[in-house]
C-alpha cells in the first residue's frame, strides 16, 4: 500500500505541476509585469500588513501572504531596481503564489491528516483526499514534493500558522 500511495503521489504531483507550469505560471511571465505597474499598496487579508500587490484581476499572481517587496527579496537580489526585484520575485520566485487559497490548495483539515513512514531513511507520505506531500532522505539531501500537509497537523495547526488560509503546493531540493 506504502508504494501505490507513492506511485500515487508523484504521478498527481507531476500531472498537477505540468497543468500549472503550462498555464497558469507562463502566463505570469507576462501578466506580472502589469501588475508591478498598476499595483498599490494594500492590506493583506492573510498577515494583515500593509504590502505592495497587484490589481484584484491579476489576484492569482499576488502574494497575500508577502506581497511583492517581501523582506526576502532583498536579500536574494541586493540593490537592483524596484520593477526589476518585484518582477523577479513574483514572476519567477513565487509564481501564482495565490494559488494555494483555492481549491485546488484547501487548507489541511485538523485532525484528518493520514501519514505513514518511509523506510527507515527517514521520510513520510502525508495525504488528504487525492492530496499528497512527499518528504524523503535520499543521502545528505532531502526531496519534497506536493501540497504542504505534515504528520504534525493531526494535533491542529498553530494560530498563526498561514496554512489556515489555504495549503502551498510545490516541490523543493535541499542539499
Amino acid at each position: 500500500m506504502k508504494y501505490l500511495r507513492l506511485t500515487w503521489a508523484i504521478f498527481s504531483f507531476t500531472v498537477c505541476m505540468i497543468l500549472k507550469l503550462v498555464t497558469v505560471d507562463l502566463l505570469g511571465l507576462f501578466l506580472v509585469p502589469l501588475g508591478i505597474l498598476f499595483g498599490s499598496k494594500k492590506i493583506s487579508a492573510v498577515t494583515h500588513t500593509e504590502m505592495f500587490n497587484p490589481p484584484r484581476w491579476l489576484w492569482l499572481w499576488g502574494n497575500d501572504e508577502e506581497g511583492y517587496d517581501a523582506p526576502k527579496s532583498y536579500t536574494l537580489w541586493g540593490p537592483i531596481g524596484d520593477f526589476e526585484r518585484r518582477y523577479r520575485w513574483a514572476a519567477l520566485r513565487n509564481r501564482t503564489d495565490n494559488l494555494q487559497f483555492t481549491w485546488f490548495c484547501p487548507p489541511p483539515v485538523e485532525g484528518h491528516i493520514d501519514h505513514m513512514m518511509l523506510g527507515n531513511r527517514g521520510g513520510f507520505i502525508c495525504w488528504q483526499g487525492w492530496r499528497h506531500y512527499v518528504w524523503a532522505r535520499i543521502g545528505s539531501h532531502a526531496i519534497s514534493f506536493g501540497w504542504n500537509y505534515y504528520p504534525l497537523d493531526n494535533a491542529g495547526l498553530a494560530a498563526f500558522d498561514v496554512r489556515r488560509h489555504g495549503c502551498g503546493f510545490g516541490g523543493r531540493w535541499t542539499p
